[in-house]
């Protein structure tokens, strides 16, 4: 049986007891919480590292059917002697854009072949009736009516050389970039180029594990820090052959993977108009 005063020590050490029992309880309930909470906020950042299921590539703005070169005719030497266009310039179709150098002598060929037509027709024309009275023969008349086919023929092979010395536009569109100007010998270039910028697009290179998941209509989104803001597009159309990518990431090295191209056009081409050959990132929606 304990004293007063072992009572009053044991009533001390109970108290001491169930206060650092009831401390680290608290303790024990706080740092569960602080892990729960840290847990909790931890989830969110957790669940956005998951892989995205949205397919994005590197493509490069272009008119719709591309860049087009005009070279002029298959000579192995031509000369500018007259350009019609600047760079910028909208040409209709079969606008005469530039004429090369031999235009005036071909235009004289002409006028004289012309003469030569003429006196064959005339010539053609008094014997024939002559020939009709059998007043010349058979073979005159026939000698004379071969002489003007043949000068016909000679003035319509040089109105087709005249026309090959003026230049056309294969297609309406902007003038891109200007190759040869006046007096200028045409090279590998050729002369100008041209594109319907109207309409633009985007050509991706869809990396080969990826096109499984692309489909014509799909939607994109068309981002680059030189556009003014994203643009929209839909998916027109899928090449039908693999190759090697030409386009890469800054800092990326291997152009080993082998990508196929998706056409996407641009919705608002206008935008995009002067962006020929802009790198940009695709993203399918």
């Amino acid at each position: 049986m304990m004293t007063p005063k072992q009572s009053h020590y044991a009533s001390i050490l109970s108290t001491s007891t169930i206060g650092i029992a009831t401390l680290v309880a608290c303790t024990s309930t706080f740092n569960l919480s602080l892990i729960t909470n840290a847990y909790a906020a931890e989830a969110p950042i957790i669940q956005s590292r998951q892989v995205s299921t949205k397919v994005s590539a590197l493509g490069r703005i272009e008119p719709r059917n591309g860049v087009i070169r005009i070279a002029g005719p298959p000579h192995s030497s031509v000369v500018i002697k007259q350009l019609l266009v600047k760079e910028g310039d909208t040409v209709e179709k079969n606008k005469i854009i530039a004429i090369l150098a031999g235009v005036d002598v071909q235009r004289a060929e002409i006028e004289k072949l012309k003469s030569q037509l003429a006196d064959a027709q005339d010539k053609l024309e008094r014997n024939t009736k002559l020939h009709t009275l059998k007043t010349v023969s058979d073979a005159t008349w026939h000698s004379l009516n071969l002489k003007k086919d043949i000068a016909n023929a000679a003035l319509k092979r040089a109105r087709a050389r005249l026309e090959l010395l003026k230049v056309r536009a294969p297609i309406t569109g902007q003038i891109l970039e200007i190759h040869a100007r006046e007096s200028e010998r045409v090279g590998k270039k050729g002369i100008v180029e041209i594109g319907e910028t109207t309409t633009m697009y985007v050509v991706a290179e869809v990396n080969e594990t990826d096109i499984s998941r692309i489909k014509i209509g799909q939607k994109v989104i068309i981002h680059s820090p030189t556009l003014p803001h994203e643009l929209a597009g839909k998916a027109e159309r899928i090449a039908l052959k693999f190759r090697k990518k030409y386009l890469q990431n800054t800092g990326e090295n291997s152009k080993d993977n082998k990508v196929i191209e998706v056409k996407i056009r641009i919705l608002k081409s206008k935008l995009a108009a002067n962006l020929t050959n802009l790198q940009v990132k695709v993203v399918f929606q």
